[in-house]
């Protein structure tokens, strides 16, 4: 497997993930605002309480991946890696049907709305694709060194 050195190419793998684990606690902070946005207006939907699972769930990817950090813990990375995983495929198939079926809110106002959210979208998935990649990295470096160290003792 290709592997990534640093992150960004300069920084290294601990401040990467650091990085990385702040902006999936904004993540985080962004789907519970969303949340009671739309609790405040009042039109919700069944389908808005997944902003508050979503959250939650970014909430413990972040706690994750910091902790592995802190501690250099291998099933944390684990655990980040498989919940921002599902959620790339969650946003894709979320946004692909709601706007196919016509009840995406952001969608149905207007055609701009609609190409802002799948911009959105698109750049949701890179950047999160991209973390998936150096969090992995990070995952087979911390791997190699427990190796190594077990195999000196």
């Amino acid at each position: 497997m290709w592997r990534a050195q640093k992150f960004c190419c300069c920084i290294s793998f601990q401040i990467g993930c650091a990085i990385i684990s702040f902006v999936t606690f904004s993540l985080c902070i962004v789907h519970l605002v969303e949340f009671f946005r739309v609790q405040e207006i009042g039109v919700a939907y069944a389908s808005d309480w997944l902003n508050v699972l979503w959250g939650v769930l970014h909430l413990v990817s972040a706690m994750c991946l910091s902790y592995s950090v802190l501690v250099r813990a291998l099933i944390s990375i684990l655990i980040y890696t498989i919940i921002e995983a599902a959620y790339v495929i969650y946003v894709i198939m979320y946004t692909s049907v709601s706007c196919a079926l016509g009840t995406n809110t952001y969608a149905n106002y207007s055609l701009t709305y609609s190409i802002v959210l799948w911009i959105f979208v698109v750049l949701i998935c890179v950047i999160t694709i991209y973390f998936l990649y150096i969090v992995t990295s990070y995952y087979f470096l911390r791997r190699q060194q427990r190796n190594d160290e077990n195999q000196k003792v």
